[in-house]
């Protein structure tokens, strides 16, 4: 059942970027909701039926929370009017490749020609300035400007309010950038600061499906508690130390969706893997539906439930020819990309089948990356650029195979089936012959 709950949810996160209709999912989550509710009152004479029910009750408020609040993103007014947007930083402001701020601000307020001010609606809306002064996620702005294809083309930007954490955040980061100013990879990797980044390096990973590996997520923060744990032990100081620098660690990068949905399951380590990652879903979505709307966020959950569903077939497959470590970390990065080549595919066209194998050692380069910048700062002379320099020619070499389309994913996914199969096959002969030659002694 925790398998088929993965997969639910995996559809949920993929209906929140889809841009569909709204009708037939909501009719959807109409018909759950009422066949959930009949199985829930079947519960009570058959006792088998209640997890199914509450799975599916489960199931379809989430979705017809994500439903409504997709259908109340609509501003009251129209665009070509408006003059000025008030709201809310959602993420941290960065700059594109142009070197131009990008504000995801969510709208709750705006102003048209007329002087006319609508508010009682939220939506998420992108703005581009040439501004360079407004950073913290969480400030309140007002941005006037115009639409223009979808984006807010801003004339200029507004801080309204900031609170004293961001006041403090800003201090950190301030001070942490002075230490990591000749290192590049390490401001994107600890800050998350892509604006001062090598643009080849970053448009390297997207062309060859390894920009997860540079967004910050739950990889870093497994980096940062393991580091921890072995200086100062496994023992409950140890522990209780990790748990703030983790905490620490996220407050100065920021609320990225991939971050804090690892730092809810972090917390939640305690629970079965496939219950902390269904409460990290639950939690962000009542509290912060819009990160649902987000491709990466998306991805980094299809990611996640898949891996918790088949990255264990996989692996058992994989275990006679690889030691425990490789092995575990190549299944799932072939469940990862398996899995997240459909919603690529419905989103851009594209999918990228290099990424199984440049994924697992882009992701040790960037823990050698990371290892490196934390001697950095406390050894400003630490150079940082090998590792650096590893995953810009990695990321060109995988680079040059392309992409590809819907045609190549059915062959691929039955490739690798019929490999793991004759793997196992051969294998199990192989055994076979020892067992025989054993009893035949």
């Amino acid at each position: 059942m925790d398998k088929f709950l993965c997969l639910l949810f995996s559809v949920l996160c993929a209906l929140g970027v889809l841009e569909t209709d709204l009708t037939v999912p909501a009719l959807c989550a109409f018909l759950l909701l009422s066949l959930s509710l009949v199985l829930l009152c079947m519960g009570i004479k058959y006792c088998r039926l209640r997890p199914w029910a509450f799975m599916l009750l489960l199931f379809s408020l989430c979705l017809i929370r994500l439903l409504r609040f997709k259908a109340s993103s609509v501003i009251p007014v129209s665009e070509e009017t408006i003059v000025s947007l008030e709201g809310f930083l959602v993420y941290d402001s960065s700059y594109s490749d142009s070197g131009k701020l990008v504000l995801n601000v969510m709208v709750t307020g705006v102003r048209n020609v007329f002087s006319n001010y609508f508010s009682g609606f939220r939506k998420l809306v992108v703005c581009i300035s040439d501004q360079r002064s407004v950073t913290g996620a969480f400030c309140r702005v007002r941005v006037y400007g115009h639409f223009k294809e979808g984006l807010f083309i801003c004339s200029s930007v507004q801080v309204l309010k900031k609170g004293m954490l961001t006041h403090l955040r800003e201090s950190l980061i301030l001070l942490l950038e002075k230490r990591l100013s000749l290192n590049t990879l390490g401001m994107l990797l600890l800050l998350g600061r892509s604006e001062d980044m090598v643009n080849s390096l970053t448009s390297s990973a997207l062309s060859c499906g390894c920009a997860h590996v540079l967004a910050l997520s739950g990889m870093h923060l497994k980096f940062v508690s393991s580091s921890i744990k072995r200086i100062f032990g496994r023992k409950k100081p140890g522990k209780v130390l990790s748990l703030f620098c983790v905490f620490l660690f996220v407050f100065i990068a920021g609320p990225r969706p991939s971050l804090v949905r690892a730092l809810i399951m972090f917390t939640l380590s305690f629970l079965p893997l496939w219950k902390a990652a269904l409460a990290a879903c639950l939690i962000q979505l009542l509290l912060t539906p819009w990160v649902f709307l987000n491709p990466a966020n998306a991805y980094g959950y299809v990611c996640v439930f898949s891996l918790i569903a088949f990255s264990g077939y996989i692996t058992w497959y994989l275990k006679p020819i690889f030691l425990h470590g490789p092995g575990e970390l190549l299944g799932s990065s072939i469940c990862a990309v398996i899995c997240n080549a459909p919603l690529q595919l419905l989103l851009s066209g594209v999918w990228y089948p290099q990424a199984v194998l440049s994924g697992p050692i882009a992701a040790a380069l960037a823990v050698l990356a990371m290892a490196l910048s934390f001697l950095s700062l406390i050894f400003p002379s630490l150079s940082t650029t090998l590792p650096q320099n590893f995953m810009l020619h990695l990321f060109d070499f995988f680079s040059r195979m392309g992409s590809c389309t819907w045609k190549t994913y059915p062959v691929f996914v039955l490739s690798v089936l019929l490999i793991l199969l004759l793997i196992r096959i051969y294998l199990g002969s192989g055994k076979n012959k020892i067992v025989t030659n054993r009893e035949s002694i």
